[in-house]
């Protein structure tokens, strides 16, 4: 089956078993961070925080994090039994991405439905956590994914690239040498213009797990998404 976005995902999960919400209140410097690393150790349950410090009268007062964590995860992801072996995992995957299923185009839908601009935008109304002591910041996007389009031939690229908060409005990342996002600019720049980005969070399982896995230059990872999909984002 297709989860067509992130709360049929987390609903699924927790009919399965598969979600813990926490209750406790916990902090989002470092304390989720650590809590995370423990669960991904342990092959714990994905995880939704409820009470988050700091967080409780912003827009946004929750983080789910570790949804595809373990084996069984990955595989109800693709809608395949929760004791599918990697082995066949495997398989699957790469049988499924032969098939190539070009994306359904839209008029809009609901990450348009609340639309912020300008000096409406603040970044700290999300309870970004500072995962790790060495990171330099708190990373908004961490497994989510960054569109970017070829200037010239209309390619999308999707990728996972960190972003870090600097401000209530900025962030950025890294663009590191031969990735795709970095083709894409390189025509941008000698033209004297910024590169269009868009980031989502939150979407299809199916969607970060595309973003980070290898796919060919002058491919759409959407038709990747809709393969693995079996039907078309």
């Amino acid at each position: 089956m297709a989860f067509k976005d992130l709360r049929e995902w987390l609903n699924t999960l927790e009919k399965e078993g598969e979600l813990a919400r926490v209750k406790e209140e916990v902090n989002w410097e470092l304390e989720i961070g650590g809590i995370v690393r423990e669960t991904f150790d342990k092959g714990g349950p994905a995880l939704l925080f409820e009470n988050i410090k700091d967080y409780k009268d912003t827009t946004c007062t929750k983080l789910f994090s570790a949804g595809m964590g373990t084996r069984a995860r990955v595989a109800m992801m693709l809608g395949l039994p929760k004791d599918t072996g990697y082995k066949e995992l495997i398989q699957v995957w790469r049988e499924r991405c032969k098939k190539p299923i070009k994306p359904v185009v839209v008029d809009s839908g609901p990450c348009k439905e609340n639309i912020l601009k300008g000096d409406e935008v603040d970044l700290f109304q999300f309870p970004v956590p500072h995962w790790h002591k060495l990171d330099g910041g708190r990373y908004i996007g961490t497994f989510h994914g960054v569109i970017t389009k070829d200037p010239d031939t209309g390619w999308e690229n999707m990728g996972m690239y960190r972003q870090v908060i600097h401000d209530k409005n900025s962030t950025s990342m890294a663009v590191a040498q031969g990735q795709h996002i970095w083709m894409h600019w390189r025509k941008y720049r000698p033209k004297g213009q910024n590169m269009p980005c868009a980031v989502a969070i939150g979407g299809d399982p199916i969607m970060p797990a595309v973003s980070a896995m290898p796919v060919l230059e002058n491919v759409d990872e959407w038709d990747v998404m809709g393969a693995l999909r079996q039907e078309p984002v």
